[in-house]
């Protein structure tokens, strides 16, 4: 909490933060005459996989486009690995949240999967 509301007042960050405050994007990518990957990591603490993307899925699918939708189980917001469990995640959140530019921290493998097969099949001749 404290980060969002510095992100609302710094200076250098707040008409971003405003902005995205409203911004609903499941309009948005619904608008977008393109193929969809909607990726999500079941170890995301800051949305609700079930929830969030599968509105984000549905939002682009409901407007006649095709989407893909990918739950990478061991995969946090930020689409890295964790091997924490949700529980040890939510237990500290600020640190969570600060390890996702960690040096060590690595793409999560099934969500490189996941993207390396979605562009095959559609970028393909």
């Amino acid at each position: 909490m404290q980060q969002l509301f510095a992100g609302l007042v710094a200076p250098v960050t707040a008409p971003l933060m405003r902005g995205l405050l409203g911004f609903d994007p499941a309009p948005a990518a619904a608008a977008l005459p393109l193929p969809a990957l909607v990726l999500a990591g079941g170890k995301d603490v800051q949305i609700d996989p079930d929830l969030d993307a599968h509105l984000l899925e549905r939002a682009i699918r409901d407007a006649g486009h095709e989407v893909t939708f990918h739950l990478s189980p061991s995969a946090d917001h930020v689409l890295k690995h964790q091997p924490l469990t949700i529980a040890e995640i939510r237990a500290d959140l600020a640190g969570a949240a600060a390890a996702y530019n960690a040096a060590d921290r690595v793409l999560d493998p099934d969500a490189v999967t996941a993207i390396v097969a979605w562009l095959a099949d559609h970028t393909r001749p």
